[in-house]
């Protein structure tokens, strides 16, 4: 834990410490307010709720299969059998303990709190009243990768638009592009995107479905993000390279890749030397690099 925040203490000093406290202060101020009008209704299948989550994350470490789950869950059709879903999830995650044990009114549960489901799953709320909000690392990397309200900002590898939620809160971002290719995460972005239990943030969101090749952006960005997406990338050289071609003259590619070995259920994580040759492949070149906790970050740019 002191690691840890240590690491996080270094990102935060890699900018102004002004600008981390502002990145702070807004993450937490709007995920205060998102997390009331979440509560609020005071239903109480929320207990209900908390309770399979919290059974759920001692099954399944990794949140990245968790939150896969219950967005399948989410739009799984009503007259869908469970066993056809089972199918469907092995298919796209592999063998599940929860999957196998799903019931019916555990996925009447998520369909009704679906938004609450997936910060409890993601971490950012704690499964416990007062509900903590855990942002301090995003924060820190939100920071170090320099965002700022003035860029368009382009997310490579969205899934399911929490992280973009999450920077609109912070910077509230002059527009923001959220690339994906899988439909039912473009769906669930379509979902966090236009919640009415969001602050009021007028920053312009778009969703766009890339290609295996393309990021299929519309404009050039200030900056490109990829969170855990870069070892996902089945043509990564090409990937690489519409990415670079879609930058603003001084604009930053921004990375973050789990260490390899330090993260369950992420067999192809790549080293940082394997970004390193990936990136040179491409002819972009590294301008900066943190690692903190199971992670690493980059920042780059073209030759």
């Amino acid at each position: 834990m002191l690691g840890l925040v240590l690491s996080i203490n270094n990102l935060a000093v890699s900018q102004s410490e002004e600008s981390y406290n502002q990145i702070k202060a807004n993450l937490t101020s709007n995920l205060e307010e998102y997390r009331s009008n979440l509560l609020l209704k005071n239903d109480p299948s929320i207990d209900s709720l908390i309770n399979m989550i919290e059974e759920w994350q001692t099954i399944e470490l990794d949140k990245s299969k968790l939150s896969r789950i219950i967005s399948g869950i989410f739009y799984m059709p009503d007259d869908k059998p469970i066993e056809d879903f089972r199918l469907q999830m092995k298919k796209r995650i592999g063998l599940s303990a929860i999957v196998e044990r799903l019931t019916e009114d555990q996925v009447q549960l998520i369909s009704r709190h679906y938004e609450l489901s997936n910060l409890f799953v993601q971490k950012i709320l704690s499964t416990r009243f007062p509900y903590t909000i855990n942002i301090g690392y995003l924060s820190a990397e939100i920071n170090y990768f320099g965002l700022e309200n003035s860029q368009v900002i382009g997310e490579v590898g969205a899934g399911n638009g929490t992280y973009g939620l999450l920077v609109r809160m912070a910077i509230n971002p002059k527009h923001l592009y959220l690339n994906e290719i899988d439909s039912t995460s473009i769906s669930n972005i379509s979902i966090l995107t236009n919640s009415n239990h969001i602050p009021n943030i007028d920053s312009p969101c778009s969703i766009i479905e890339g290609s295996e090749t393309s990021t299929q952006f519309p404009i050039k960005m200030d900056r490109i993000i990829m969170r855990k997406a870069l070892h996902h990338f089945s043509h990564l050289e090409s990937m690489l390279i519409d990415i670079k071609s879609h930058l603003k003259p001084d604009g930053i590619i921004c990375i973050k890749e789990i260490v390899p070995d330090k993260v369950k259920g992420c067999s192809r994580a790549m080293s940082f030397r394997a970004v390193k040759k990936a990136l040179r492949k491409a002819d972009i070149k590294i301008i900066g690099k943190k690692k903190f906790a199971t992670s690493y970050l980059i920042k780059c740019q073209p030759n």
